[in-house]
């Protein structure tokens, strides 16, 4: 949808007609990252479920995460995610997030990549993340996804001379 401001008009367009809506000189920005596999679920030691969401690596290892259910998965605990992939509790923030441990004969990013699931909006049900990347191509970055980057899935972007400069025309690093 384009909202042509002078005249307060609206016009559809397709993602494909960008080309021609960004005038000369401007400056096309795209962002290639990707959604990481964030979201860890796995069963306490009784069996029940629980969810490890982290948040974001603390530098020695240990990552800040929310776990639900809160109460349960206190420092001490471990969460069995896979056979091969376990996380360890082992303490608890100012904020009430917990500090948590990855576990596993992997690197933390390939176990991730195995085991965890794309954190979805809870409006989408959807049981796999499957289909849901959208033009990213660098490493992942980023830890939650717009349902408006979840629509332009499969959308091929083309780098045009009038909008790339001589540089990334030469060497496009996202196509």
């Amino acid at each position: 949808m384009v909202v042509h401001r002078d005249g307060g008009t609206i016009e559809h367009r397709r993602f494909s007609d960008i080309v021609e809506l960004i005038p000369g000189g401007d400056l096309l920005v795209l962002n290639t990252t990707r959604v990481m596999k964030a979201r860890l679920l796995g069963r306490r030691a009784s069996g029940a479920p629980a969810e490890i969401f982290l948040l974001k690596p603390m530098g020695d290892g240990t990552w800040e995460a929310m776990v639900s259910p809160g109460g349960k998965v206190r420092p001490g605990r471990r969460v069995e995610i896979a056979p091969d992939l376990a996380v360890d509790v082992v303490g608890i923030t100012e904020r009430r997030t917990r500090v948590v441990r990855l576990v596993s004969s992997m690197t933390d990013s390939d176990a991730l990549e195995r085991h965890g699931h794309v954190p979805l909006p809870p409006y989408i049900r959807r049981a796999d993340s499957t289909g849901h990347e959208s033009t990213s191509v660098r490493p992942v970055s980023r830890r939650k996804t717009s349902s408006s980057e979840l629509r332009r899935t499969n959308v091929v972007v083309g780098c045009s001379p009038r909008l790339c400069t001589s540089a990334t025309a030469a060497s496009p690093s996202w196509v």
